[in-house]
C-alpha cells in the first residue's frame, strides 16, 4: 500500500519539466509570425523565444519558491 502511494506522488521538478515543454511546443509551433505585420519573427527567433519562455516556466517553478521563501525569510531578519 506504502508503494502504491509513492509511485503516484508527483513533484514540482516533474511538474516545471513538462511545463517548460508544453510551453516550448506551444510556442515553437503557433503561428506567431502572422500575430504582427510591422514586426517580423524569423523562424530562429522564434525558437529562441520559445526555449526563453520554456527557461522561465522551469526556473519558476522549480527555483521560484525558494527564492520567495529567502526573500521572505530575509525581510523577516530585517524587521527584527
Amino acid at each position: 500500500m506504502e508503494a502504491e502511494k509513492k509511485a503516484f506522488k508527483i513533484t514540482k521538478r516533474e511538474i516545471g519539466f513538462v511545463l517548460g515543454i508544453v510551453v516550448f511546443l506551444l510556442v515553437k509551433f503557433l503561428p506567431l509570425a502572422e500575430l504582427s505585420s510591422t514586426v517580423e519573427l524569423t523562424v530562429g527567433g522564434q525558437t529562441c523565444l520559445a526555449l526563453t519562455l520554456a527557461t522561465v516556466g522551469v526556473l519558476g517553478v522549480c527555483v521560484g519558491t525558494a527564492g520567495l521563501c529567502g526573500a521572505a525569510l530575509l525581510r523577516a531578519a530585517r524587521s527584527v
